[in-house]
């Protein structure tokens, strides 16, 4: 599989991931509602990158899943306190980065190495979960 690192404007929609977009960095801008976005299935190399973009924060959550269930693992780190580290153990991971009060800036990473995706994610803003 290729890896293209195109950047794509996420639509305010719910949205599936493809396989053929792996490498490609999503940009989120606004959200009227709570949206899901659902990762492909597990396959060796996938890689993604979802930023958000928005002027202000997003007011809604954005949702980031799998089809399978328990196979997402990882850290987020959060501004405004040292050594702050929240573990995910999730099947989605809305309570780690992109919530209601995400602001410009932050920033997901989801890898995956064929049975597991590996999520890591930077906020500026301490009060996420």
């Amino acid at each position: 599989m290729s890896q293209s690192n195109q950047t794509i404007l996420l639509p305010d929609a719910n949205y599936s991931v493809s396989a053929v977009d792996s490498g490609k960095i999503f940009v989120i801008s606004t959200l009227a509602a709570d949206r899901t976005i659902t990762l492909p299935s597990v396959q060796s190399g996938l890689k993604y990158t979802f930023i958000n973009a928005s002027p202000a924060t997003l007011t809604h959550d954005l949702n980031i899943t799998t089809p399978e269930t328990n196979n997402m693992s990882g850290v987020g780190l959060l501004t405004g306190a040292l050594n702050v580290v929240d573990d995910i153990t999730y099947e989605d991971i809305t309570p780690l980065i992109f919530d209601s009060i995400s602001v410009k800036g932050d920033i997901v990473e989801c890898i995956c190495d064929g049975t597991n995706w590996y999520v890591s994610g930077f906020s500026g803003v301490l009060g996420l979960q």
